[in-house]
């Protein structure tokens, strides 16, 4: 599989990536017409949606794109309908971490000083705009993580129950 959805986390993340890997998957007959590369993983800090920075945001910028947009409403919009249902009947709450790292070279030439800047830009970004489609403010942190060489990157983590804020 490229989206692996074998996961020992919260039921709810289970739907979630389930619903993501039946849209979003290449090989699959309902996925999304844009080309997107996506990976979903489990991890001891819970359910990750990994996406390419350059599927989100123009380059050398913290602005979304019209396809980066579409996919964030597609996550948020499924991730607000499971959570939602889910909190309602067994109060299980939701907490987001977006972590963005940006290549050494992303952001030269742009306003942003230097990789950090542009990924903590990023990052704000990304967590504005799911709020703004639903997720409750609280329950989704932006985090800057800086340079990292394999390229840019946004993540979503959907935290274990062992990594959420007490």
């Amino acid at each position: 599989d490229v989206i692996s959805v074998d996961l020992k986390v919260d039921h709810n993340a289970q739907k979630v990536a389930q619903e993501i890997k039946r849209r979003l998957d290449p090989r699959s007959r309902k996925r999304r017409e844009d080309n997107v590369d996506i990976e979903v993983f489990e991890s001891y800090r819970g359910l990750s949606v990994l996406l390419r920075a350059d599927q989100l945001f123009e380059s050398r910028t913290d602005e979304l794109t019209a396809a980066g947009r579409a996919l964030l409403d597609y996550v948020g919009g499924h991730t607000v309908a499971v959570w939602g249902k889910v909190d309602a009947q067994r109060r299980v709450p939701l907490e987001l971490a977006v972590e963005v790292h940006d290549a050494p070279e992303a952001a030269r030439g742009s306003r942003f000083e230097d990789a950090w800047g542009l990924s903590t830009a990023r990052a704000v970004t990304t967590a504005r705009y799911l709020r703004a489609g639903g997720l409750a403010p609280g329950k989704v942190r932006p985090v800057g993580r800086g340079p990292r060489r394999e390229g840019s990157r946004v993540e979503l983590i959907f935290l274990s129950s062992a990594m959420r804020a007490r």
